[in-house]
């Protein structure tokens, strides 16, 4: 078990590395990147990176506090899922219904990696490839699309 502290320095140290490794790498349309703060211009559109003590995760949230304008974006990214799913060699999953820890309801497309801990350094080298992949595959379909869902204000 590990301490505050301790719990706090593995966090970061995992954010750093990670941000480090993907400095290398530009967007598909070949502008610099903060990939853990990705911009998707569309408004309450976000690509989220997340890990913690079991699971790592790459979502595509939907969180429009207009429920009905939410709806026009879920509609919108059901007529792109075969197109979506081809930038991946993994399945995507879907919570229509998810909660945030703040009560705000969202509409989340995720991929979703078990059995890893951010407080395991062996675990890295796998997590990191996989959010990679991941964020790499949502900028690309972003690139590509996501004027689609700016327009939804």
């Amino acid at each position: 078990m590990l301490s505050k502290e301790e719990a706090k320095t593995a966090r970061v140290t995992f954010w750093e590395n990670f941000m480090e490794r993907m400095r290398k790498h530009r967007s598909v349309g070949g502008y610099r990147v903060n990939w853990l703060k990705y911009n998707t211009r569309a408004k309450s559109v976000l690509i989220r990176a997340f890990a913690d003590e079991n699971t790592c995760l790459i979502s595509l949230d939907f969180e429009h506090k207009n429920p009905d304008i939410r709806e026009l974006q879920i509609e919108q990214m059901d007529e792109l899922k075969t197109v979506f799913a081809s930038n991946f060699d993994t399945p995507f999953q879907e919570n229509p219904k998810y909660i945030r820890e703040n009560g705000l309801e969202l509409h989340r497309i995720y991929f979703k990696l078990e059995n890893v801990s951010i407080f395991n350094e062996a675990d890295y080298p796998k997590m990191y490839d996989f959010m990679e992949k991941h964020l790499r595959g949502m900028d690309a379909f972003w690139n590509e699309f996501g004027e689609l869902f700016e327009q939804l204000k």
